[in-house]
């Protein structure tokens, strides 16, 4: 599940954090680039923190997601870090798939998304991911990568 209409009050902290320090850089007057972000600084609070690069056709047409950075927490919650990878490539995840649609929608509306998706990954304390997917413009018109921020929400706890 993944939404554009959410209030940025309600996000979990570390969530939180990261839409501020996106939205920042568009206060200060910069494109919200790949280049203006402290990754080492966004980081933490998060379980991880992912910079994907969107692949497109020379009309525009998104054909695939790649993996340039990763950074976890704790390696333990996640698969293993698909850096250099496309998302096409990953079991589950490729045209169809709940995350697939969701960075598609970043891609091509622009827009910072909330997605609450269920939790794969080799532990088994673990129910779902709350993140936020927020666009970043390698060009002043086109984006061009996707920053996600990743808290994983425990069995126990409940889901906000």
């Amino acid at each position: 599940m993944h939404s554009s209409d959410f209030s940025v009050s309600t996000l979990p902290s570390g969530l939180r954090e990261l839409y501020f320090s996106w939205s920042a850089l568009k206060n200060m007057q910069l494109t919200r680039c790949l280049s203006d972000l402290d990754l080492i600084r966004l980081r933490k609070n998060l379980d991880r923190i992912t910079i994907i690069e969107i692949k497109r056709t020379s009309d525009g047409h998104v054909v695939d997601f790649e993996f340039l950075y990763v950074s976890s927490g704790s390696k333990s919650k996640f698969n293993q870090a698909p850096v250099g990878q496309s998302l096409s490539s990953l079991a589950g995840k490729g045209p169809g798939s709940q995350i697939w649609a969701a960075f598609n929608e970043v891609a091509m509306r622009g827009f910072p998304l909330y997605v609450s998706l269920p939790y794969v990954g080799p532990s088994a304390g673990y129910l779902q991911s709350k993140e936020i997917f927020l666009p970043l413009f390698g060009t002043k018109s086109d984006v061009n990568f996707v920053l996600a921020g990743v808290i994983l929400v425990p069995k126990q706890s409940s889901p906000e």
